[in-house]
Formats: C-alpha cells, sequence, structure tokens
C-alpha cells in the first residue's frame, strides 16, 4: 500500500517547498521590515530590511529573541505589542520609535503586527510588518503648521480652482463676510460684490490671473448683513510642478476703517498749510503783545512801587494815631479793618515785586572760585540736624581727582544738592546718605563733575521716575501728604542745573534707595582767590578787645523786629566801640542801606513788612552795596531758612539766642580790615547789682546773665522790658489766629522763643518753639489752643515773678552829645507836628537817644511804635530837659 502514496506525497513535498520559496521571495523582495515570530517570540524568519535594524544577518536572527540584541526595556515593549495583537485576535498597528543598528539612524516606524492561525485555527506565531514613516510624519506636521498659519491669519484666505468655485475660506474670511463656511464652499466670490466696484476692476483681476500673473486691489464687497465694507486684495494663480495653474489664492484685508480714517486726515491735510500760516501770524502777533505787555508790566511795577508804599505809610501810621484818639468803639472796630488791609495790600506789594522778578528770568549766574570741601560740608551742616533727628548717617565721598578749588556758581550749585540732600532725609528712614563728587572729564581748565545724593530710601517706581524733574511733580501724590511738600525742589534744580550747562538725572529702585544726580560744567580755580569766611561757627578769640583795638567807631545797621533782640545786640555792640543804627523791619533796612554805608548789617530773617531774605536781595542790589557783609540773625534750626539767607546775599548767620563770643567773632570776622580810626576807650566793669535776683521759677539767672557778658544790671533791666514786652503776647497771637493771621501768629511765637532765649526762659522758650512749630504746620486749632494755653501757664507766672522782683526805676539824666542836638531837635519838631517822617527820624537817632534816656528809651519807642506823638513828644521833652540843665552848668 505504501508505495502507491509516494508520489503523491512528493508532490505535495514539491508543492510547499515550492510556495515557501514563492513565500521567501516575497517576504526578501518587499520594502518594509519584515519578521515572524512563535508565539513564545522566537524569530522565525525575517527579510534584509530588518536584519539591517538588528545589524545581524537571518541565520543570527532565526532562533533568538528581543532580547537577544535590544536592551531589556525595549525587549519588553516589543513583547507587549506582540501580546496585544494576540489578545485582540487582530491586527494591531503601532508607531515605533526605531535606531537601525546597521547605520545607527533613528526612524519613526508603523508597524503592523498580526496573530497567525493554522487551518485548525491554532496560533502559530506573529507576522510584524514595519514601515518608514519619519519622512511621512515630518510632511504631515509641516502642512498642520501651515494650515494653522492660515487659518488664523487675520486677513481673510480663498482658494478657488480654475472655474472660480471656492474650494477654501479660513477662519477671518468668515469673520469678514459674515457667511457660515459651508454657505462659501463651492460657491463663486462674486455673491460678495455690491454692485459698486467698477467693472474695470474685475477685468483686470481676470486678465493678470489667466496671464499667470498677480493681481492686487480693492473691491467694495457686502457683507451678509448687507454693511458695505472695503477689501484689499492680492490674488495670485497656484502652480503644480509642472506649471500647469490648479487653483487661484486671494488674500483679503478689510481696509474699511484705514480708509474712513486716511480720507478724514486728507480732509484736515487740505487745509492744514492756510491754519499754519494763520495760526503762525496770531502766534507772532500774541508774541509781540506779550512782549510788549511784559516789558511796560515790569516797567510798571518797578516805578509804582515806591509810588504805593509811600501813600501806603502814611495811611497805615495815620489809621494808628486816629485808632490811639478814637473813642468811638464802631470807629476803631472801622480803623482796625483799614489796618489789617493795609498791611495785606502792604504784603501783596511786596508778592508782586518778587513774583515780577521771577517771572522776568532775571536770575543770573555768579562765576567765582569756591573751596568744593566746604561747599559740600556746608551742605552737610544744612540737614545734618535731620538726619541724626531720624539717625541717619551723612558721608561725603570725594575725587582726588577734583581741584581743592573750583570755578562756577557756588549758591546755585550748593541749593541744588541740598535738595537732593534734603529730600534724601525725608524719605530716608534708615541707612545713611552718601553725597558723592566725581571727574567725568576734563580738558584743560575745564572740567565736568557729577555730584549725586544717594539714600536708603522708599525708592521711586519707574512708571514714575519720568516726572520727578517736572513743574509741581511728585512720585506719587500720597508722598505729599505723608511727607508734605510742592514738588517744586527738583524742578528748580532740573533749572539751575540747565542754566549752568548741565543736566540732572535719577536711578531708583522701590524699598532699596535713590541716587539723584546732578552733572555741570566747572573750571579750575585759584586757591588764592577764595575768600575766607564761608559760613563757620568759629570765634575769634579775644574778638571783643580786638574790635575796640581794631574798628573802634565803626558803623553797623541792625535790622530787628523784636525789641528785646535789638536791646540785647545794641548793648554788646556798643560796648565793643561799634555804632549802631536801628531798622525795626526791612523795608526800613534798605531804607537805611540805601542813604548811609554800613561797614556791616545784621539782618534778621523773620521781619514784617519786609523779611530778612528779601531785604537783602534788595540791598545787593543797591548801587555801592554788592559788598556790604550782611549777617543773619535767626532763631531757626531750621535748614532750609539757613540756606535761604545764603542764596539772598547774606554771607553769614548768627543763631539766637545771641552767645556774645560768637556775635563779637562772626562781626569782626567781615568787617573790612583797617587801622582804628579813633582811640578806643578802656573797657571799664560795669558796677554790680545792687543785689542778686532772688529765684525765680522757670528762669536760668545764670544762663541768661551771659548774654549781657555778665552784667547783672543790664541783665536787670532788660528782664524787665522783656515782661513789659511780652505779658501780652499770648492774647495778640489769639487774635490773629481769630482773624485767619497764621503767618502774623507764627512772627509772634517767633519772637518770645527768640526774646525767651536771650533772657534764659528757658520754658517758655521751649514751649514757644514747639507752638511756632505748630503754626507753621498750620495744625488743628485746638492743637494750637492747647500749645498756646502751655506757653500761657508757663510764661504768666513767670512775668508776674518779674514784675514783683524787678520795679520799675527812674530814667536816668543821661548826657547827649552836642553832635546829635540838630537831630534830636528835629525830631522833637516832627514830634510836635504829628508827622509820621518822626518814626524814621526816631529809629536814626536810638544810638543817641539810648544815651540819654537809659531804661525809659523802652517807654517812648513803644509811644512811636504806636504813633502817640503827644505822649512821645512829652517823654522826650522831660528827658532833655535836666540834660540842658547839665549842659548850663
Amino acid at each position: 500500500r505504501w508505495p502507491r502514496f509516494r508520489p503523491a506525497r512528493k508532490e505535495a513535498q514539491a508543492q510547499l517547498e515550492n510556495e515557501r520559496s514563492r513565500l521567501r521571495t516575497l517576504v526578501h523582495t518587499i520594502p518594509d521590515l519584515v519578521w515572524l515570530k512563535d508565539p513564545e517570540g522566537v524569530y522565525l524568519l525575517c527579510n534584509p530590511e530588518f536584519e539591517a535594524f538588528f545589524g545581524a544577518a537571518e541565520a543570527a536572527i532565526v532562533g533568538k529573541t528581543d532580547y537577544d540584541f535590544v536592551p531589556r526595556e525595549l525587549a519588553d515593549f516589543f513583547r507587549e505589542k506582540d501580546r496585544a495583537a494576540v489578545a485582540a485576535g487582530k491586527p494591531s498597528v503601532n508607531e515605533e520609535w526605531v535606531q537601525f543598528a546597521s547605520d545607527g539612524h533613528r526612524a519613526l516606524l508603523e508597524t503592523i503586527k498580526t496573530p497567525m492561525y493554522d487551518s485548525g485555527g491554532q496560533l502559530i506565531g506573529v507576522l510584524g510588518i514595519g514601515r518608514d514613516i519619519t519622512a511621512r510624519r515630518a510632511a504631515e506636521e509641516q502642512l498642520r503648521k501651515f494650515w494653522l498659519a492660515v487659518e488664523q491669519s487675520p486677513n481673510g484666505v480663498i482658494i478657488t480652482d480654475v472655474q472660480a468655485h471656492i474650494e477654501y475660506v479660513n477662519q477671518a474670511c468668515v469673520r469678514n463676510t459674515g457667511y457660515p463656511r459651508e454657505d462659501l464652499i463651492g460657491q463663486n466670490p462674486r455673491m460678495l460684490q455690491s454692485g459698486q466696484t467698477p467693472p474695470e476692476t474685475y477685468q483686470a483681476l481676470w486678465a493678470a490671473l489667466k496671464a499667470g500673473r498677480q493681481w492686487q486691489g480693492e473691491f467694495i464687497n457686502r457683507r451678509k448683513s448687507g454693511e458695505i465694507y472695503i477689501d484689499y486684495v492680492r490674488a495670485s494663480p497656484i502652480r503644480q510642478p509642472d506649471g500647469q495653474i490648479s487653483h487661484y489664492l486671494a488674500i483679503q484685508e478689510d481696509v474699511t476703517e484705514r480708509k474712513r480714517m486716511g480720507e478724514e486726515l486728507d480732509r484736515h491735510r487740505f487745509h492744514l498749510e492756510e491754519l499754519v500760516v494763520e495760526r503762525t501770524a496770531q502766534l507772532a502777533a500774541a508774541r509781540e503783545a506779550a512782549e510788549v505787555a511784559s516789558r511796560a508790566k515790569g516797567a510798571f511795577v518797578a516805578n509804582i512801587s515806591h509810588e504805593i508804599r509811600t501813600p501806603l505809610n502814611a495811611i497805615l501810621g495815620f489809621t494808628h494815631l486816629l485808632q490811639r484818639h478814637s473813642r468811638d468803639r464802631d470807629q476803631s472796630e472801622k480803623l482796625a479793618r483799614i489796618d489789617e488791609a493795609g498791611r495785606h495790600l502792604l504784603a501783596l506789594i511786596n508778592d508782586i515785586l518778587d513774583f515780577s522778578k521771577i517771572e522776568a528770568g532775571k536770575v543770573t549766574l555768579e562765576q567765582r572760585d569756591f573751596d568744593l570741601a566746604v561747599l559740600l560740608d556746608n551742605v552737610c551742616a544744612l540737614v545734618r540736624d535731620k538726619a541724626q533727628a531720624k539717625g541717619l548717617q551723612l558721608v561725603v565721598d570725594g575725587d582726588p581727582a577734583l581741584p581743592a578749588v573750583l570755578r562756577g556758581d557756588p549758591t546755585r550749585l550748593s541749593q541744588a544738592l541740598l535738595n537732593y540732600a534734603s529730600n534724601a532725609v525725608k524719605f530716608s528712614e534708615r541707612g545713611m546718605i552718601v553725597l558723592r563728587v566725581r571727574r567725568v572729564d576734563a580738558a584743560g581748565d575745564q572740567l565736568r563733575v557729577r555730584f549725586a545724593v544717594q539714600d536708603n530710601g522708599i525708592g521711586i517706581e519707574p512708571a514714575a521716575q519720568s516726572r520727578l524733574f517736572a513743574d509741581f511733580e511728585q512720585a506719587d501724590q500720597s508722598t505729599t501728604r505723608r511727607y508734605g511738600g510742592t514738588g517744586l525742589g527738583l524742578a528748580i534744580t532740573r533749572r539751575l542745573a540747565e542754566l549752568m550747562g548741565g543736566e540732572v538725572g535719577v536711578d531708583s529702585r522701590p524699598g532699596i534707595g535713590s541716587t539723584f544726580f546732578l552733572t555741570v560744567p566747572l573750571e579750575r580755580g585759584e586757591a588764592s582767590a577764595v575768600r575766607r569766611g564761608q559760613p563757620s561757627d568759629a570765634t575769634a578769640p579775644n574778638a571783643e578787645l580786638t574790635l575796640l583795638r581794631d574798628h573802634y567807631g565803626c558803623r553797623l545797621l541792625l535790622a530787628e523786629d523784636n525789641r528785646i533782640n535789638r536791646e540785647v545786640a545794641i548793648e554788646l555792640l556798643c560796648e565793643a566801640g561799634c555804632r549802631v543804627d536801628i531798622a525795626e523791619d526791612g523795608a526800613h533796612a534798605v531804607e537805611m542801606a540805601r542813604r548811609q554805608h554800613y561797614d556791616l548789617i545784621l539782618m534778621d530773617i523773620h521781619m514784617p513788612v519786609m523779611d530778612g531774605l528779601a531785604a537783602a536781595t534788595a540791598i545787593r542790589a543797591l548801587p555801592g552795596r554788592a559788598s556790604v557783609p550782611i549777617v543773619a540773625l535767626t532763631a531757626s534750626a531750621f535748614a532750609e531758612d539757613r540756606q535761604s539767607s545764603l542764596e539772598a546775599g547774606m554771607v553769614d548767620h548768627i543763631v539766637k539766642p545771641v552767645d556774645p563770643e560768637q556775635l563779637f567773632g562772626t562781626v569782626l570776622k567781615w568787617l573790612p580790615q583797617r587801622q582804628a580810626t579813633a582811640a578806643a576807650p578802656v573797657a571799664g566793669a560795669e558796677a554790680p547789682a545792687a543785689a542778686a535776683l532772688p529765684e525765680i521759677p522757670g528762669l536760668d539767672a545764670a544762663s541768661g546773665v551771659k548774654t549781657v557778658r555778665g552784667r547783672a544790671a543790664s541783665y536787670a533791666r532788660l528782664l524787665r522790658l522783656y515782661a513789659d514786652t511780652h505779658a501780652d503776647d499770648m492774647k495778640a497771637l489769639r487774635q490773629r489766629l481769630t482773624g485767619g493771621d497764621y503767618e502774623g501768629a507764627t512772627r509772634v511765637a517767633h519772637s518770645l522763643k527768640g526774646a525767651s532765649g536771650m533772657m534764659g526762659a528757658t520754658r517758655v522758650q521751649a514751649l514757644a518753639a514747639d507752638l511756632e512749630q505748630a503754626l507753621h504746620d498750620h495744625r488743628k486749632a485746638d492743637a494750637l489752643e492747647a500749645l498756646a494755653g502751655a506757653v500761657e501757664a508757663e510764661l504768666g507766672p513767670l512775668v508776674a515773678a518779674l514784675y514783683a522782683a524787678l520795679p520799675a526805676e527812674a530814667a536816668p539824666a543821661g548826657q547827649l552829645p552836642e553832635s546829635a542836638q540838630a537831630g534830636l531837635g528835629r525830631l522833637e519838631a516832627l514830634l510836635a507836628e504829628d508827622n509820621i517822617e518822626a518814626s524814621r527820624v526816631f529809629r536814626e537817632l536810638l544810638p543817641e537817644l539810648r544815651t540819654l534816656l537809659g531804661p525809659a528809651l523802652a517807654e517812648l519807642e513803644r509811644q512811636v511804635a504806636r504813633y502817640d506823638y503827644a505822649e512821645a513828644l512829652a517823654t522826650l521833652r522831660a528827658a532833655r530837659a535836666p540834660a540842658a540843665g547839665d549842659a548850663a552848668s
């Protein structure tokens, strides 16, 4: 039986071998990776592409698993995908990144893994086919980017076939036309036509496209809503690789609003030239008129000032006379209103004059040599008190490359740096403030110097820094509420820098601090040209004796509105051999300086009518008075007061209460060098007081008597004068507050503070200083009343104790020098005529009257100040009678 079946078996085997051969040929011919694994993952066959993947021949792969060729985690991945295909019972498609071992390149494969079963449904293995889709995936990604770019373009995009049927529109086109995408696809773009586009536009479009050229132009189209809009279109043909045109591309931009604005701009432009010509002519005429008006205003203000002041002084004087003799209450009230209005008018005139000078731009720069180190030290000195009160450290960082002496305007430079330093102190609560100087560049004697003030303050936001140097600007309006200020300080610094040919700037970080800088051109100076006498607290030893020896008979002008301060200064200076004239306000000081040359002027800063700063500026402007030394007298510790005095042309300052040695040393320092013009009298000691003062609460008599060089009798007389002068100060202060006159109330507190310091009334001095500061800050009425009550509670008992300890004395019969007889006779005649000129003559004769009247001078001065000329005449004649008798004998 077996032989009969052998030919059939052989034939079947041959057929199977043929099929296997064809299968192997097929597998080896496929360009993709092909492999077959049994159910356990053992390779049964693979093609050459797969051999390249593993980098091994088929003979080396068959019979092995993935674990023999690749890392375990990758082999696990392959095995997991095989099992997933078997579990699904159908082909599974996967994407796998693989690296070919033959050349090391990586490829993204799309793999199809198919479970293989025999005829009985038994699993015989897993067939895998892997195709390299790296390039295809890159192309798809690139195509996706292009699609997103087109779809999200702000311009509308339309693609049509060559018959102009729309095949694609982007979202912008849908938005511009108002039609949904499905309504546009398949339609012709003519559906957007409004009928307002010229036919020639469409003809030009199609002529260009059919010729294979690009075209651009405008269409007046209609949206689905019926709204007309203008489309700017750029159309072009789309060519295939063979050059054949297959589609058309149109890019649309809605230019409706742009066209509208352009047309409006054109309408304005057409009239612009005419408007410019017309406006230029108007501005030229306005400028000419403004210049004429400015010149007229300047001339008017200059000429009318004296004309207004003269009758105004008469109005104020005669008003006081009428008030003195009036017994009608209603009339007295009206006269008080006239007096108040007149004084307000006088203050207004002064303000107008000051404003006129600023507006006229009459600020001129000075060019002189100055010591750089002294300038920096002075700036620090002016803010040191406030800095120390806040625990801030002041540091000066100089530059060794700079010469010690420079040439420029030290006053304006100091003012600018002081603005910076004051702000640094104001806005800093910790750390240090550094005043730094550096040379930027140099060419011969020409230097460019950078001054900077660095702080650890609150810092400034970047957005606010550009506004800092503008007029009335601060970084934040909240800083005004917390720190105060008008916002002018930095603007003034900028203008000063520009006047000097420089610039300003700031580098600031919020919460870290700020550095404000100022860069200005300066020149090298000559050390020998620097004058002595930068403001200093130094005093010359034995200054009083030196004054007596070298400057006996020198003529001084004392401008001081406080009687106590006048008496102290006059007594000290006269005993040192000086001739002293008196001015009770700045205006009088200017007038006296105009008529008489003085060797030196002592000027109180805070005075009525015209303050000391304005008076010093006015005196400096007088012919021949530019070099007269003016020394400031001030009871204020404010740095701005001291700086303002320097800016006004004063050369130094003396702080009240006046220390005699400082007074003599400062006067001696600034008096012109000369030989004594007359024999100095031999200094004699004053007779001691009859009895020591009793102990008075609130009075430091030991300190006060030093004010008059230990002369107890003089001190006792001044204490009586202090009591007479200031007993009613709080009543006067409250009256001014009731009338809203804060300036007048501040002046009362300031005067009481200075006089109390002079006399050693330390408690009153401290309380008056607190009250002055509160008035300066415009605190609430209840706070001011509380402070005024505290001053009154201390001042009242002190005055009462002084009256009890110091009864009024009889006026001594002084001897009047013959040289003053003519002037005294003139004063007597003017008093008899009730002539207001008597007040001026009285001030000029004060030194001689002091010799004649002694302590009784206070009564005569009070009568003249009240314009009570009748009583003043009686007092003067009573004083002259014994003097005349002595002369006859």
